[in-house]
């Protein structure tokens, strides 16, 4: 007993010094948000923005609504898909005067979204650097922006009025440039899109280049109001989660499964039984009393008298040639003329043979069986068992 709980306490120093030296799990921030610091994350961005005195809020949970003291509404890189009510009071909110900018990087998030404005995506092939397109429109310090996209900007009929800001340089002989980066007056607002979403990242504000870009999508107004979206990121959504879900997101919940799963173990190991003792159904056949019993009510059921008789007779012949030393298929002359030879009368035994074949009923039957054991006994010179 004692080298088992040895074992068990083993068992549990080893989970303990696991839950230690393992990392708590915490899920991955999504791209660009600003409660994440990471390489790819939005944080530096909007300290930033505070430091440069623009009032920053971040529209999470609750009726999504934009405030009319809202001057520029970022939307970067958005990993939830949006509904078709945020759709109309964006597009409401940037008609009447605001300053939409859409950083994606998937075709999926934001197509209805930029469909509304007469905007489509499409996938080209790798751009890793992309330039003014036409002076004045960015930041003039801007020569060139290091960018990692496969995205380009289609400008429909409904966005004819569109300019575009960044173009695609590719390699190779290929003049055609593709539009990494838009302006699409909309109304009294305009939209703006950019493909590559990294260059307002955490490590991407650390270029100049993409920083003066940062600012010129943003404009001039050191007041306007920003609002940067995160309720696309999926904070302030309301998720159904089951209680097994939440219960592993615990550090304690993962402990209390592991420990459970120590013990079982422990226990299977020990060989333990789990409810009440189930005792072992052993079949030992049915005795020969029960078979004799079982095989007569077949035969009577059958009408086979005269085959048991038979059988009977045979056997009994068999028994008496034995007897006085004869072969099993002696005949009843030969049986008698040996028996006097020997000295022993066979008439009772041969009186019994005869009337085992001339029964008529069970009772006579089972009468002439037991007469003719007598009398083979007899025959025998042995012990006559009633």
């Amino acid at each position: 007993m004692s080298d088992r709980r040895v074992v068990l306490g083993g068992l549990f120093l080893v989970l303990i010094v696991g839950l230690v030296l393992l990392p708590p799990t915490s899920e991955r921030l999504p791209p660009l948000t600003v409660y994440s610091a990471e390489p790819g994350g939005g944080k530096a961005l909007r300290l930033w923005l505070e430091e440069l005195g623009h009032p920053v809020t971040t529209p999470e949970g609750g009726r999504y609504t934009i405030g009319r003291d809202v001057g520029v509404v970022l939307l970067l890189a958005p990993t939830q898909p949006i509904s078709d009510q945020v759709i109309g009071e964006l597009e409401r909110w940037t008609r009447q005067g605001g300053r939409l900018i859409v950083a994606m990087d998937s075709l999926f998030t934001t197509r209805g979204l930029l469909r509304e404005f007469g905007v489509s995506t499409r996938i080209t092939d790798q751009i890793t650097q992309a330039v003014p397109a036409d002076a004045g429109l960015l930041d003039p310090a801007i020569e060139s922006v290091d960018v990692a996209t496969r995205f380009e900007l289609n400008l429909g009929e409904r966005a004819a009025q569109g300019v575009p800001l960044l173009l695609g340089v590719r390699s190779g002989s290929d003049p055609r440039r593709p539009i990494v980066a838009a302006r699409v007056p909309v109304d009294r607002g305009e939209l703006i899109v950019l493909t590559a979403p990294d260059v307002l990242s955490n490590n991407g504000l650390r270029t100049e280049a993409n920083a003066r870009l940062a600012l010129s999508l943003i404009g001039p107004d050191r007041r306007a109001r920003i609002a940067i979206d995160e309720l696309h990121h999926g904070f302030g959504m309301l998720q159904e989660r089951s209680f097994f879900d939440l219960l592993l997101d615990q550090a304690w919940g993962r402990t209390f499964f592991l420990a459970g799963g120590i013990v079982l173990l422990f226990l299977l190991w020990r060989g333990r039984r789990f409810g009440r003792a189930v005792p072992v159904f052993v079949d030992r056949g049915r005795s020969l009393g029960e078979l004799v019993t079982s095989q007569a009510g077949l035969y009577r059921a059958g009408g086979k008298r005269a085959f048991v008789a038979h059988h009977l007779a045979r056997q009994l012949r068999h028994d008496l040639a034995q007897a006085v030393g004869l072969p099993a298929d002696a005949s009843d002359a030969e049986i008698e003329r040996h028996a006097r030879v020997i000295g022993r009368d066979p008439t009772r035994a041969l009186q019994a043979l005869a009337g085992t074949r001339q029964a008529r009923s069970d009772r006579q039957l089972l009468a002439i069986t037991r007469e003719g054991e007598r009398a083979r006994a007899e025959l025998a010179g042995g012990e006559v068992r009633t």
